[in-house]
């Protein structure tokens, strides 16, 4: 496979592309949040269905690029160069709508059949299992933001009694805090400390209209258990996304359970 002239790749204006008399087809694609949590001057303000061009050589060798790799980028290049959006309007794609259209993406580069290895919970034993990409369902936003355009929105603390106004996590949120809990666990040695906490501390905005940040964080070290886990459930059930998690039943110990799509390395490299 050919490679990409690293740094060479910027996004496209416009995905309607032919040559030779052929025509990359195009799709529309529904955003779970229907558009309405970004501001006026994103691309995808607004925006019920996105179009995205089919897969190509070009996405392969976006996908195949050693520098997007190594920074972690080639998913947000593919994604700018199906949809036409810029890195920096993908960088703040809602994660929801961002699984959306990498689903989508995949179906028009590879079919929406996708095979991966999972792992059964009650047995401990891996299998292939056969997904259908097509038939995994939309979780649409039903609940109005306090303001059109953007991703705040406002729960009360059962509790505690205060008001919360917290927001979905975007592709550069999820980056960062990955890295701020990577670095954590070199310095701590354990990986999961300061996770509950760290996350939701990077999603309140304000509470009780405070927006100090210190004052935030104390609060949230005494928060209440119960007013912790009341709120994380509520973004949880809210958040607009794709439904990833399908029912599969073991073919060792017939267990049946939901199990979650696992994106690995063969959902854009299927054999």
């Amino acid at each position: 496979m050919s490679q990409l002239p690293e740094g060479s790749y910027k996004p496209l204006n416009d995905i309607n592309e032919s040559a030779l008399g052929w025509e990359v087809p195009v799709e529309s694609v529904p955003l779970p949040s229907g558009g309405v949590l970004y501001s006026p001057d994103s691309f995808f303000y607004s925006k019920n269905l996105i179009k995205i061009k089919a897969m190509t050589a070009k996405e392969e060798d976006i996908l195949s690029s050693r520098a997007y790799s190594k920074e972690g980028s080639a998913i947000d290049h593919l994604i700018a160069s199906c949809t036409g959006a810029s890195l920096k309007d993908v960088g703040q794609l809602l994660l929801g709508d961002r699984n959306a259209l990498l689903i989508a993406i995949r179906v028009t580069g590879y079919g929406a059949e996708y095979s991966a290895e999972v792992t059964c919970r009650a047995c401990g034993k891996s299998s292939e299992y056969d997904f259908n990409l097509s038939e995994l369902g939309i979780k649409q936003l039903d609940v109005d933001p306090i303001e059109k355009g953007k991703n705040i929105f406002e729960f009360s603390l059962p509790i505690s009694k205060k008001v919360v106004h917290f927001k979905f996590f975007n592709t550069d949120d999820e980056s960062q805090i990955d890295l701020e809990l990577a670095n954590t666990s070199k310095m701590l040695g354990e990986a999961n400390i300061g996770r509950v906490t760290s996350r939701i501390f990077k999603r309140i905005i304000s509470i009780d209209g405070v927006t100090d940040r210190n004052q935030i964080k104390k609060f949230i070290n005494i928060m209440p258990a119960y007013d912790s886990k009341k709120l994380r459930n509520y973004i949880s059930d809210l958040e607009p996304k794709i439904e990833t998690d399908v029912h599969h039943k073991c073919k060792y110990c017939s267990n049946e359970s939901l199990i979650q799509l696992p994106i690995g390395r063969n959902f854009f490299w299927p054999a």
